[in-house]
């Protein structure tokens, strides 16, 4: 079966950044101190989180697919990959419910399940719970991130930890460089191009990629081919460029003649930030539809 590979710049992007950041200072945390980065989705009225999906940011091997030691953590998923630098590190998801197992081999951007918590029934639900050895109510629908040198590196205090935000903002740059390389196979054309001194967008014939920072934008120029000057532009001048080059204009973000943050997804046919549009994208998820009916 086919793995769901999903973009991790919407998985861990800046909207689902919760309060509880790496580090955080609190008495609720275990040496006062938050071991991980929390991510959610809040529904329409901000009220409560909703249930998502649980992505892997490394490459690697999942050794542990099964309630944490304790329970406090209810479901996690333990992946053993490597860092930047080619050392082994673990990445843990905790308050999930796995779709994977002990041995499966995971790839950056892969669907490891979706995020819940474990109740006192022994239960997945996205309740808030409160298990009767734990002194305090957990907010039950985020997924919990950690990265560590040790396996067990999520529920053992004791263990070192590292900041995920790094690790994230990596596999992120990687996963929209490769769509990029993908998309320009046979395009020479293409171009780091900054609208309105605002928005960064890299540009060729057969595609168009948004990426939320400068930070992002420099991070994926250091893996592609994107070697050459960065363009700045007005948004009269880029849509002029886009329609010059045959890309629809739908595919930006448009409000009163000015460029907006984001591009189309067409697997989602929504428009988001970091994310890459292309002709051979399009493409398939129109055959899907057509083929799907959905």
């Amino acid at each position: 079966m086919t793995p769901t590979m999903l973009d991790l710049a919407t998985v861990y992007g800046p909207a689902r950044t919760s309060s509880n950041t790496f580090w955080k200072v609190s008495s609720r945390y275990s040496g006062g101190r938050h071991r991980g980065a929390d991510y959610r989705e809040q529904n329409e009225s901000k009220t409560a989180s909703v249930v998502t999906d649980v992505v892997a940011i490394l490459d690697g091997t999942v050794v542990h697919a099964s309630p944490a030691p304790g329970g406090a953590l209810g479901g996690t998923v333990v992946i053993r990959g490597r860092d930047a630098d080619g050392d082994v590190v673990y990445e843990s998801h905790s308050h999930a419910v796995p779709s994977v197992k002990v041995s499966d081999k995971v790839k950056s951007g892969q669907r490891l399940g979706r995020n819940a918590s474990w109740s006192d029934a022994a239960k997945w639900t996205g309740r808030r719970v409160k298990l009767p050895f734990l002194p305090i109510t957990w907010a039950g629908i985020h997924d919990h991130v950690v990265f560590s040198r040790y396996s067990d590196g999520a529920w053992n205090t004791s263990r070192k930890v590292l900041d995920p935000v790094p690790f994230i903002k990596r596999a992120t740059a990687a996963q929209i460089a490769s769509r990029i390389q993908n998309a320009t196979e046979g395009d020479t054309m293409t171009h780091a191009i900054l609208v309105d001194n605002k928005h960064y967008f890299t540009v060729g014939a057969e595609f168009i990629t948004h990426h939320g920072t400068k930070e992002q934008a420099d991070l994926v120029r250091q893996v592609t081919s994107v070697k050459d000057e960065l363009h700045k532009l007005s948004s009269k001048d880029f849509i002029s460029l886009i329609g010059g080059l045959g890309i629809p204009q739908s595919v930006l973000v448009i409000k009163g003649g000015i460029v907006q943050a984001g591009v189309l997804n067409p697997e989602t046919g929504k428009h988001a930030s970091n994310s890459v549009w292309s002709r051979n994208r399009q493409t398939v998820a129109l055959l899907k539809a057509i083929t799907t009916g959905k």
